[in-house]
C-alpha cells in the first residue's frame, strides 16, 4: 500500500490520558468525553489551543442540537419508514466554561 494511504483504527478509550492524545480523546463517548474536555478546560488560560478549541466544541454542540431538532420535525408518523437524516447518530457534547 503507498505510504500516503495508509490507515489505522484507533480505539480511543484505550489511549493514554496525555496531551498529545487529548484532540483525539474529545472525539470520544461519554465519561471518556467528558475528561477529555475537563482536561481542556484545565489547561491554563493562555495555552495556545484552549479558548480555540472550547470555542469549537461549543459551536459544534449548538450545530448539532440545531441539526438534531430539525431532524425531529422531520420524524415520520408510527408505522411509516423513517428518513434516512433521523437514523444519523448525534455527538453528545456537555461543555461547561468559565467566565474569563
Amino acid at each position: 500500500m503507498a505510504e500516503s494511504l495508509r490507515s489505522a483504527i484507533v480505539a480511543i478509550h484505550q489511549l493514554p490520558r496525555t496531551q498529545e492524545t487529548l484532540w483525539l480523546r474529545i472525539l470520544g463517548r461519554g465519561g471518556l468525553q467528558r475528561q477529555a474536555i475537563d482536561e481542556l478546560e484545565a489547561l491554563s488560560s493562555n495555552h495556545p489551543f484552549r479558548r480555540s478549541t472550547l470555542e469549537l466544541l461549543y459551536n459544534l454542540r449548538q450545530n448539532l442540537r440545531a441539526n438534531q431538532n430539525l431532524e425531529s420535525d422531520e420524524l415520520p408518523k408510527p408505522g411509516s419508514h423513517p428518513p434516512d437524516s433521523a437514523t444519523k447518530p448525534c455527538m453528545n457534547l456537555s461543555i461547561h466554561t468559565a467566565p474569563q
